[in-house]
């Protein structure tokens, strides 16, 4: 019994061409930020900030009572880590990063201690000066912005 013609293969269809042959591959699905219209975002580090206290008339500061690193170092040191970190971290990790907030990840603190140890010369980092660098630390953490 001769086949019949269908919507598929009829008189006119080439005897060359499968008419069930597979679809051409599909190219790769448009990232989220392409179909928002957006470009990826980067972290952009935060602007330098003021000094959060300062002493007058010369007197001892409230840091130097309780054998304080110098404050002004450890703003060096927190700026540095962070603007370094800035360079290769992704919008991604800074959300987790703030997240795990008011723990700093390991290899970040240990950036923090052997950096602000290296700059004072100090071998041991008494807890006051690591509190007042972590404290500090978060406080750069929440200035960083998405650009």
């Amino acid at each position: 019994m001769p086949s019949r013609p269908g919507p598929d293969t009829g008189a006119d269809a080439d005897p060359g061409i499968d008419a069930e042959a597979p679809a051409p591959p599909h190219t790769a699905a448009p990232k989220p930020s392409v179909l928002a219209g957006k470009r990826p975002s980067t972290i952009l580090p935060p602007k330098a900030a003021p000094p959060m206290w300062t002493t007058s008339t010369g007197g001892a500061s409230r840091g130097e009572d309780i054998g304080l690193v110098d404050i002004e170092a450890i703003d060096a040191v927190v700026r540095q880590v962070i603007a370094t970190w800035v360079l290769s971290a992704t919008p991604e990790m800074l959300i987790e990063l703030r997240k795990s907030e008011p723990f700093i990840p390991g290899d970040l603190d240990r950036t923090l201690l052997l950096d602000l140890s290296s700059r004072t010369g100090e071998y041991d980092i008494n807890d006051a000066s690591r509190h007042v660098m972590r404290d500090r630390f978060w406080e750069q953490v929440k200035r960083l912005r998405l650009g």
